[in-house]
């Protein structure tokens, strides 16, 4: 009886207690969507943001190296192609060099002794033959060399100074050459070479420092100029052989130096070399504008090719430099006027005549 009533008095207690809500625990806590974002006005256009990525048509393939096949350590400046010969200036002749064979270049012929010594060459067309025309310091010579076995003078003029810069306009048969007088200043003359092989000199101006360079572009020529005022010079030419006063569109100052060593007009482009390679857009070539310029070292001359830049120069510590390099953007458009150079190509090979005679064969990456 007593076992009885304690179970009673224990069903009845449990009973009166309230019940408890049942508590699910989740398993895994999910985070709430993330709203999807949407412009406040959906006619507006995307907006792009910029990249490393290159500029349109700009080469991407690493640039190309090169490697020395072949020297001769004579006294040769200035260099101008004929198919497989090279013909440059060796003192105070021009030299004929065959160069079919990069490894083993081997000299044809040399003319005879000329005026003065010989660093700028053109190789200008005509008929029945093309023929060469070379200064021999301040003077002017034509040198017939449809014998190569013996090249023949054909005209020589005398200038005001030695020349120092030569550029052929062969669409009008102009040839401008600059050149340095007493004092390091300077002259350009306009020049007409004629179909019977003489050579007129239209007209001449004064410059005050010497020009380095030379670069035509249409209805321009553009100067760059050595000494302690420096910088690029623009000569108007309103009709083709009339030259107008130089006006100097870039300042060489104390803090940002500038003696252009060579000029190249490609297109609206105007190349320029000194202590770097920089690229102006010459839409108005009275105020060139910066378009790019890459880091380097003194760079004495250059070509392009394509969209490659192979450029030869020397470090602060006159270290020599020999590179290829990709031009920061497309290069559009087609090289103005012949320019006396001391470098050339060769079945992708560079060739530079400057101080000496070297061959670089390009190794493609």
């Amino acid at each position: 009886m007593k076992k009885l009533l304690i179970f009673l008095i224990t069903v009845w207690l449990v009973a009166c207690v309230p019940a408890q809500p049942t508590q699910t625990v989740p398993l895994e806590k999910t985070n709430p969507p993330i709203p999807k974002l949407t412009h406040p006005n959906p006619t507006d256009t995307a907006i792009t943001i910029p990249t490393s990525a290159p500029l349109p048509g700009a080469s991407v393939h690493p640039p190309a190296a090169l490697r020395q096949v072949s020297q001769l350590k004579e006294n040769i400046n200035g260099i101008v192609l004929s198919g497989d010969v090279a013909y440059v200036g060796l003192d105070q002749t021009v030299a004929a060099i065959d160069i079919s064979q990069h490894e083993n270049p081997w000299a044809i012929s040399q003319s005879e002794s000329l005026p003065g010594d010989v660093a700028l060459l053109l190789l200008i067309p005509g008929e029945p033959d093309p023929f060469l025309l070379v200064n021999a310091d301040r003077y002017l010579v034509i040198l017939d060399i449809s014998n190569q076995n013996m090249f023949t003078p054909i005209q020589q003029v005398e200038l005001t100074g030695s020349l120092t810069a030569m550029i052929f306009d062969p669409q009008s048969n102009i040839l401008y050459a600059g050149g340095r007088v007493e004092k390091n200043t300077g002259f350009i003359s306009a020049i007409e070479i004629t179909s019977q092989r003489q050579m007129n000199i239209i007209e001449s101006i004064e410059m005050p420092e010497f020009p380095l360079s030379l670069g035509l572009a249409e209805g321009s020529l553009f100067a760059g100029a050595e000494g302690y005022q420096g910088g690029l010079c623009h000569i108007q030419l309103p009709a083709p052989g009339e030259l107008t006063q130089a006006n100097l569109v870039i300042e060489s100052t104390p803090v940002n130096p500038l003696q252009p060593f060579s000029l190249q007009v490609i297109g609206e482009r105007l190349y320029l070399s000194y202590k770097a390679i920089e690229a102006y857009d010459i839409s108005d070539p009275d105020q060139p504008q910066q378009v790019w310029r890459t880091a380097g070292h003194v760079v004495r001359e250059f070509r392009v090719v394509g969209d490659q830049i192979y450029w030869f120069g020397w470090t602060i510590k006159s270290e020599n430099m020999y590179e290829v390099i990709n031009a920061p953007e497309s290069i559009q458009g087609f090289p103005e006027g012949l320019i006396a150079s001391c470098t050339a190509m060769h079945d992708y090979a560079f060739l530079i005549a400057y101080e000496g005679f070297e061959i670089f064969e390009t190794i493609e990456p």
